[in-house]
């Protein structure tokens, strides 16, 4: 996962984005069975990752959410909220629902309008293709039928 972060988001994060001041790397593996730590802030999503690394994204910055189910590797039947920041922020996180506050993520994320909580919800309980569930500034299928 943290080499799709990379790809995502290049390789040169700032260090004020990592605990361990080696911003990007990708050195150490993380166990899939590690404690991950979501921490809501009003401005903010911050992740703590088992690795001493952290990851954030600002609400204001926030362009899109997406769900993943992973089927195969260490991280089978896990699925993952995967919020992407604007490309100049260069912010994003990706989030295991094993995370502590995994639940008062989704449902901070869940109310964004215009969040697809039907897609949502079908992704999280099967693995398939990553789903956007939420893009700033696009309607989806909940917002067009009015949820």
């Amino acid at each position: 996962m943290l080499s799709f972060l990379q790809r995502l988001f290049g390789a040169g994060r700032r260090d004020s984005q990592t605990t361990s001041g080696t911003a990007g790397s990708a050195d150490a593996a993380v166990d899939p069975n590690a404690p991950f730590i979501a921490s809501l802030h009003d401005d903010r999503v911050v992740v703590h990752l088992p690795n001493g690394k952290r990851e954030e994204v600002e609400w204001d910055k926030l362009e899109t959410v997406v769900v993943r189910h992973m089927n195969e590797g260490s991280w089978a039947d896990e699925s993952w909220l995967i919020l992407v920041g604007t490309k100049k922020s260069r912010q994003g996180c990706v989030v295991p629902a094993h995370a502590e506050n995994f639940a008062a993520l989704l449902e901070r994320v869940r109310a964004l309008p215009g969040f697809d909580t039907e897609a949502c919800e079908r992704t999280l309980a099967t693995p398939g293709p990553d789903t956007v569930c939420w893009e700033r500034g696009k309607s989806s299928a909940a917002q067009a039928r009015g949820n």
